[in-house]
C-alpha cells in the first residue's frame, strides 16, 4: 500500500532509519568505539571467508539506477566513496585500513630530557665564510645586472635602428649604376660595419678589465655604501653615537673599530668612483657605435634587396634569350 514517504508497494519508508542509504532503508550505524577498525572491510559488500567481496548489498551507493540525467558521473555518485581504490593508496588507508597504534609514554620527574648529539647539530658558519659566500653572490648580482644592462642598449638601439629605417626612403635602384658598382658599395659599407664592431669590442674588453678591478676593491669598502659621500656621513653618524650615547666597552670598541675602517676605504671609494665612471664613458660609446652599425646594417639590407632583384631581372632576360635562341635554331634548322 501506499505509505506517507515511500512509492506504492515499498517495504519500508523511503530513506529507512537514520544513517540509512535511500531506498528501503537500513538500521542505524553502530557507535564508533563498537567497531572493529583493526579488520575493516568496505562497507556496502558481503565478503566471503576469504575476504572477496561477493557484490554490494541493496541500497549501497556503488549501486545507481539510471534516472533524471543519465548515469552518474565517474560511474559513481559525486558524495559516494570509491571502493575499487588501490589497497596502498592513502585513500584506501584513510578508510579502511587499521588505525595506528598509540604508544602510551609516561613522564615523570625522574624523567631525563632528550638532548640532541653534537654531532646531529647544524654547524653554524664562520663570518669569515657568510662573507665569502655574500661577496660571490654580490658578484653574481652585478653580472647579472651588468647583463640587463647591456640588453637594454641592445633594445634601445633596435628601436632607434627602426626609427631610421620608417623616416629614410633612400633610393635603393641607383639608376646609372651596373650591378658591380653597386656590388662595391655595398662590400664598402660591410668594411666599415665591420671596423664598428671591432670598435665595439674593445670597449667591452675594457669594461670586463675594469669590473675586474672593482671586484679587488669589494674586500676593502662597504658594499651598502656607494660613494665618498655615503662615507663621510655614516663616519659622522657613528661619531655622534659614540660621543652621545653610553653603551658597552665591547660596543664602543667596535663603533670605533668600524669608523677607522671607513676612514681608511675612503681611498677606494675614489678609485671606485673612478672606475665607474669610466665604464659609463665606455657604455655611451658603445650605444653611439650600436647606432651607427644599425645604420650601416639598413643600408646594406637595401643594397642586397637592390642586387638581388638586379640578379633576378637578369636570370629571367636570360631565360628569355635563350628561349628566343632555340626558336631560331629551329628556324634556321628549317630554313636549310
Amino acid at each position: 500500500g501506499n505509505n506517507k514517504y515511500g512509492r506504492p508497494g515499498d517495504r519500508h519508508p523511503r530513506g529507512g532509519h537514520r544513517g540509512g542509504h535511500g531506498s528501503g532503508g537500513k538500521p542505524a550505524e553502530r557507535q564508533y568505539d563498537q567497531r572493529n577498525y583493526q579488520h575493516r572491510q568496505p562497507r556496502g559488500h558481503n565478503y566471503n571467508n576469504r575476504g572477496h567481496p561477493q557484490g554490494p548489498h541493496r541500497g549501497h551507493p556503488a549501486q545507481h539506477h539510471r534516472g533524471r540525467g543519465g548515469h552518474p558521473r565517474g560511474g559513481r555518485h559525486p558524495g559516494a566513496r570509491h571502493i575499487n581504490a588501490p589497497k596502498d593508496s592513502f585513500y584506501y588507508k584513510f578508510y579502511y585500513g587499521p588505525y595506528p597504534e598509540v604508544e602510551e609514554i609516561k613522564v615523570t620527574l625522574d624523567t631525563e630530557i632528550p638532548t640532541i648529539k653534537q654531532e646531529d647539530r647544524i654547524p653554524i658558519p664562520s663570518g669569515e665564510e657568510y662573507s665569502t659566500h655574500m661577496r660571490e653572490c654580490d658578484d653574481k648580482i652585478q653580472e647579472l645586472r651588468n647583463k640587463i644592462t647591456d640588453i637594454n642598449d641592445q633594445k634601445r638601439a633596435i628601436t632607434s635602428t627602426k626609427k631610421e629605417e620608417s623616416k629614410d626612403d633612400f633610393d635603393m635602384q641607383a639608376k646609372g649604376k651596373d650591378f658591380k658598382q653597386l656590388l662595391a658599395e655595398k662590400n664598402k659599407l660591410v668594411e666599415q660595419r665591420k671596423e664598428l664592431n671591432e670598435l665595439h669590442d674593445k670597449h667591452n674588453e675594457g669594461i670586463a678589465k675594469i669590473t675586474s678591478d672593482i671586484n679587488k676593491l669589494h674586500k676593502y669598502i662597504d658594499r651598502s655604501l656607494k660613494t665618498v659621500g655615503d662615507v663621510d656621513k655614516k663616519i659622522k653618524q657613528l661619531d655622534k653615537q659614540l660621543t652621545t650615547t653610553t653603551m658597552p666597552v665591547s660596543d664602543e670598541k667596535a663603533m670605533f673599530k668600524k669608523v677607522k675602517f671607513l676612514e681608511k676605504s675612503k681611498q677606494y671609494y675614489e678609485t671606485f668612483e673612478r672606475l665607474q665612471g669610466k665604464i659609463k664613458v665606455h657604455k655611451d660609446h658603445m650605444y653611439e657605435i650600436k647606432g651607427k652599425a644599425g645604420a650601416l646594417s639598413k643600408r646594406i639590407r637595401q643594397y642586397n634587396k637592390t642586387l638581388d632583384n638586379m640578379n633576378a631581372e637578369y636570370k629571367s632576360r636570360k631565360e628569355q634569350k635563350d628561349k628566343f635562341g632555340d626558336e631560331l635554331d629551329k628556324l634556321e634548322a628549317k630554313v636549310q
